[in-house]
């Protein structure tokens, strides 16, 4: 992968001036709309046997075949995770799996698609009450590069299965 300078100067990412993110563990990143949660090979491994399943009823079960190489978790009718549980936190819902949720999890907001454009960005902020939170963290342009960088970095076989062939010379070699 290019290098974290290489990166910084390569690619444009919309980042507001007084960018701020604090998460209010709503859960609605993980509910109500259509969306993909890939998943690295280890997390496959990981989430299976905490659920003491099989490798294969896990992906059978709770995935489906993005690319050849990338699963992504499956979603509820309604649209939410398939491991969103209303009945976690009182009756507030959250994730069944948090302790060992995806890296893609754990790195929302800081994906390449969230800072792509000015309109990726306002979707997204539309989406997330966290997302220029008033009260959230402050971020420097270089912080949310570096989340960035470090989101692709961990996530290059997803990547690698949707970005054009031109992004992917441009990160990888």
């Amino acid at each position: 992968m290019i290098s974290f300078e290489h990166f910084q100067s390569l690619i444009k990412l919309y980042i507001p001036n007084n960018f701020r993110f604090k998460c209010f563990d709503c859960g609605d990143c993980c509910r109500y709309e259509a969306g993909y949660i890939f998943l690295l090979d280890n997390e496959i491994n990981l989430i299976s046997k905490s659920l003491n399943i099989n490798k294969e009823d896990f992906l059978r079960n709770f995935t489906f075949k993005f690319s050849n190489s990338v699963h992504s978790l499956k979603e509820k009718e309604n649209l939410d995770c398939v491991f969103w549980d209303n009945s976690i936190r009182n009756g507030k819902g959250g994730c069944s799996i948090y302790k060992i949720r995806p890296v893609q999890c754990k790195d929302f907001p800081f994906w390449i698609s969230t800072f792509s454009s000015k309109q990726n960005f306002e979707e997204q902020a539309n989406r997330c009450k966290g997302i220029m939170a008033k009260d959230g963290k402050l971020y420097s342009s270089k912080e949310v590069y570096k989340l960035v960088y470090m989101d692709i970095k961990k996530r290059e076989t997803q990547y690698k299965s949707f970005l054009d062939d031109e992004t992917i010379k441009i990160l990888y070699y």
